[in-house]
């Protein structure tokens, strides 16, 4: 998926995506595209080259990392939440949501069966969170019927039914970044 800000608008195999309004600024000032498909298709251009060999440097593990800590103060207040934290991929951030949301080892979580969670990450939810994902169709933009989810969750608690505590919405969806609208 690419995305231009200044159209505001995602391409993705070879067709145009729903219009979307970059949160980032104003996009007048960009008119490139920006390749969205995975973290992994990231290059730093010149300016970014610049900023990472320049920045203020600490040991994050003590929490004195300056660049580190702004960052992630930054990125809290921009999506309005009261912390954020750094990690290296979205796999491990995935997998760091998924165990906050079932801590404990053996509990469900809703999935979609072509997130990345249940396709691309090689088992980590089961393997490394010790959560059992409970997986069910998306449709084609993305979601996942409502009535599916509902009807998955237990209606009653008994020892013997794996409580469901939480539900997986990838956004953007799959290998072809579809976003999901505030509305679903």
């Amino acid at each position: 998926m690419l995305f231009n800000a200044a159209r505001r608008t995602y391409l993705s195999v070879g067709r145009k995506l729903p219009q979307y309004v970059c949160p980032f600024g104003d996009a007048a000032h960009h008119d490139e595209w920006v390749d969205l498909r995975s973290d992994t298709t990231t290059r730093p251009d010149e300016k970014m080259k610049h900023a990472m060999a320049n920045s203020v440097l600490g040991d994050d593990g003590y929490g004195d990392c300056p660049t580190t800590n702004k960052l992630q103060s930054d990125m809290a207040a921009l999506l309005g939440k009261e912390d954020a934290l750094l990690v290296s991929s979205g796999c491990q951030a995935n997998l760091i949501s998924l165990m906050l949301m079932a801590p404990t080892r053996g509990q469900a979580v809703l999935i979609g069966d072509k997130s990345h969670i249940a396709t691309l990450e090689r088992g980590g939810i089961a393997t490394l969170a010790g959560t059992m994902p409970r997986i069910l169709p998306n449709e084609d933009d993305g979601t996942i019927d409502l009535k599916a989810l509902e009807d998955i969750i237990p209606k009653y608690d008994d020892v013997h039914i794996v409580p469901v505590m939480g539900i997986c919405l990838e956004n953007t969806h799959g290998l072809e970044g579809r976003v999901l609208t505030p509305e679903y």
